[in-house]
């Protein structure tokens, strides 16, 4: 994925980054079924055929999204290694986690609203 997403920031106008949180906010909003690549170049202002370019389907884009938010987390877990005894250590994994989970809620409940 990584020369994916390397390829995509070389030749599109913005980051991968934005891709994905594109990808995040219209899932939430739209649900599987609703989230299409026609919506989703509408909202980054690109052609449909250039996420075709990069992605075969909404599955194999939905795939990298989903990588990508795995490699985020693991970083922000990677300040672990700054933490010392076990207990400090578990708390922080606790906080983190359940940061993540509320961040989620938060961000569906929004797009629910929204709609």
């Amino acid at each position: 994925m990584c020369s994916e997403v390397s390829k995509w920031q070389e030749s599109v106008s913005f980051q991968a980054k934005e891709l994905f949180q594109t990808t995040k906010h219209s899932l939430i909003e739209l649900g599987y079924d609703g989230f299409t690549f026609s919506l989703l170049a509408d909202k980054l202002n690109v052609a449909r055929g250039t996420l075709y370019k990069y992605y075969e389907n909404k599955d194999e884009l939905i795939s990298s999204f989903l990588v990508f938010e795995m490699n985020e987390f693991l970083l922000e877990l990677k300040q672990i290694d700054t933490i010392k005894g076990f207990k400090r250590q578990f708390d922080f994994l606790m906080w983190k986690i359940d940061m993540r989970v509320r961040r989620g809620w938060r961000e569906a409940i929004n797009a629910f609203l929204i709609s």
